[in-house]
């Protein structure tokens, strides 16, 4: 959906912002033979990237490499694409996000996305702790509203900004996340005994709990986003 939305062709050079383990970046190497850089803080992501590239046969057209994405070393005008699957709502600031994708990009280059956005800023202090233990689980600092990374976007210089509300498109696989985690939930618990799963693994099954709940109460939506840079 993303790959046509944006046009994404064999043309086009995109950075893949937050890759971890390459899926789109091979997905889109394969299926749309475009040139492809994923990168990611997380090295043993890169390294798995690496891995699946040369399985999939697309080594010749990705790279991986470890980088932040709100300060790359980059040059200015680098890329014709630069997208992010569910990777922003892990960035501290989205501002420092959409400037550095703008510079990135060349003149008429895309911004393509998607990801998780809070459904309203102001909310009462019951459904806030309810999000923030959804956040604190998956790494999420916080979440924009729509209208605060259309904000963001047009702050950076972006133009022509499409926001799409698709939640209901995600709303089966919320569901069957979890219902696999109410599933897993005797095993999860009994490994937390045994001290076989430690926090880490502990707070990922509570998250497929969470993310349902917060969803099914309205706390946050999924939005697919493209914006341009003038040019």
């Amino acid at each position: 959906v993303l790959a046509d939305k944006a046009a994404i062709g064999p043309e086009d050079k995109l950075l893949d912002a937050g890759c971890g383990w390459g899926g789109s970046s091979i997905w889109l190497a394969v299926n749309r033979g475009t040139r492809c850089h994923g990168i990611s803080i997380e090295s043993d992501q890169i390294d798995v990237a690496h891995r699946m590239a040369d399985k999939n046969d697309v080594a010749m057209r990705t790279m991986f490499s470890l980088s932040d994405f709100t300060h790359t070393s980059f040059g200015d005008g680098s890329f014709d694409v630069v997208w992010a699957m569910e990777s922003v709502c892990h960035a501290q600031e989205k501002l420092a996000f959409t400037q550095e994708a703008f510079r990135l990009l060349k003149p008429g280059g895309r911004l393509i996305l998607s990801d998780f956005f809070r459904s309203q800023r102001e909310q009462s202090a019951a459904d806030e702790a309810h999000l923030r233990s959804w956040f604190e689980r998956w790494v999420v600092p916080d979440l924009d509203t729509f209208d605060e990374f259309q904000d963001a976007l047009s702050t950076a210089g972006f133009t022509g900004i499409e926001l799409t509300d698709a939640t209901d498109r995600i709303r089966p696989s919320a569901t069957r996340l979890y219902r696999t985690g109410r599933w897993a939930m005797p095993i999860a618990k009994l490994f937390r005994l045994l001290r076989i799963h430690g926090e880490m693994q502990d707070a990922n099954w509570r998250s497929s709990l969470s993310q349902y709940t917060t969803l099914q109460a309205g706390l946050w939506r999924y939005g697919i986003v493209i914006a341009r840079k003038p040019g």
